[in-house]
């Protein structure tokens, strides 16, 4: 059986029980366990996503959930919390955009070094107007086109693979893709899906 890991902020979360392991949440991780599971693949899919999270608090669980649990497949989707505290200036959990590629390296390189065989994908941070971000809407937009440019820098640095979810929602006909312009709707979290899904059977085994 092979192991997915999906590691994240409340995105990923997205509600999940932290006291049943089989309960993924409510959002794109259990779209794509489902799904996998439709196909009888023979996969364990795991959900680590932390609400609030930042890259720093990431890089603290890499001996806990990372080279514990050894998954043979590992997904990240990280950002939207470093752009949304860096540009209001407060919540120093979470980080500059140079510090940012700092640490992602740092998590990158760490994971490669002890699971030299894992498979990785790199999700982009994105970010819309809504009531969590049009307070400062501008700045934090540009935040987070910093921060997608950086992780796709990094996906082609460390040869993993890369999903821009700005431009798979671009693509999409949907108008409501987030609540709040961070969360994503049922529609939003199935546009992840989709995309996750597609770049996965183009690296699985």
């Amino acid at each position: 059986m092979k192991t997915i890991l999906f590691q994240g902020d409340s995105i990923t979360d997205a509600s999940r029980n932290r006291e049943n392991p089989v309960n993924n949440g409510c959002g794109y991780v259990t779209m794509i366990a489902g799904s996998l599971g439709a196909d009888k693949e023979n996969y364990k899919v795991i959900n680590k996503g932390i609400a609030g999270v930042g890259i720093a608090s990431l890089v603290s669980t890499v001996p806990s959930d990372f080279l514990k649990l050894k998954p043979d497949y590992l997904s990240i989707l990280i950002g939207v919390n470093d752009a949304l505290y860096e540009a209001r200036e407060r919540e120093k959990r979470c980080v500059s955009v140079k510090k940012f590629e700092a640490l992602y390296s740092l998590l990158i390189e760490e994971i490669k070094e002890n699971l030299p065989n894992i498979k990785i994908i790199l999700m982009s941070p994105f970010l819309y107007k809504g009531s969590a971000t049009e307070d400062n809407f501008e700045l934090l937009h540009q935040e987070v086109i910093k921060l997608e440019e950086c992780v796709k820098a990094l996906s082609e640095k460390y040869n993993l693979s890369f999903i821009c979810l700005r431009e798979e929602f671009e693509k999409s006909t949907v108008n409501n893709i987030t609540y709040d312009g961070v969360h994503p709707t049922a529609a939003g979290h199935e546009i992840i899906k989709r995309a996750w899904l597609k770049k996965f059977y183009e690296i699985k085994e």
